[in-house]
């Protein structure tokens, strides 16, 4: 049980640190002139909605871009109203990460890594080195992934886990509340979902958990936006 929760501590690590390495890669693309962009496309509704989604896909997580949407409130550089429909597409934004998540790429983590790598470390335009910033995280995403998936196998076999497991699932108010506290404390409802998929795809939690599970990471991403307030 040890080597498990190791295993699966040190895949969440390179998990959460891939997303920070992907986040500043993005950051250091687009970030010089973010908030004078939000500001003009949060105008139309439409295109305020598909911004949300583009800046939490962007900067893979929508505690941030959330973060980020209050403080440009609190200065008065954007309104209230602005922002409503760009919040509403921060949250769309995290499920298609989630989903790009899903996707078993895990195999091919070490060739991005690789590829990210040299790009960094050979690239000669400013640019090169950005986008190879950008495929090292995205890199160590997905081996974190594996990692979780790879430590939590044996879980599938030990009896106390999953009789907890099935408890959970006629208790999904707690299953809820878990997610959310644990969410917050690491603050990325990413995360908690590329764990759940983890979980899901060794086949040891349903679909009845998965779903309070989610609804909970949702929940929790709102603490540090609270605070921010």
């Amino acid at each position: 049980m040890f080597f498990i929760l190791i295993g699966l501590i040190g895949g969440l690590v390179l998990f959460l640190y891939g997303m920070q390495i992907t986040s500043e890669g993005l950051k250091n693309t687009f970030g010089s002139k973010l908030k004078q962009i939000l500001s003009t496309l949060s105008k139309n509704k439409l295109i305020a909605l598909l911004t949300g989604i583009i800046l939490t896909f962007t900067i893979q997580s929508s505690t941030a871009a959330s973060i980020l949407l209050v403080s440009l409130v609190n200065t008065g550089i954007m309104t209230l109203n602005q922002t409503l429909c760009i919040l509403l597409g921060t949250s769309i934004g995290t499920t298609l990460t989630a989903q790009i998540i899903a996707f078993k790429i895990s195999d091919f983590a070490f060739l991005i890594i690789v590829i990210g790598f040299g790009l960094m470390l050979l690239g000669r335009k400013r640019k090169q080195r950005f986008i190879g910033n950008i495929l090292l995280g995205i890199g160590f995403i997905f081996l974190g992934m594996k990692v979780m998936s790879d430590s939590v196998s044996p879980l599938k076999n030990h009896t106390f886990f999953n009789e907890t497991l099935t408890n959970l699932e006629y208790m999904p108010l707690l299953a809820l509340l878990l997610s959310a506290l644990f969410t917050s404390l690491i603050q990325s409802s990413t995360a908690t979902m590329g764990l759940t998929i983890s979980l899901a795809m060794q086949g040891i939690i349903s679909l009845n958990l998965a779903i309070p599970i989610i609804l909970g990471s949702h929940l929790g991403s709102c603490s540090t936006v609270l605070f921010a307030g």
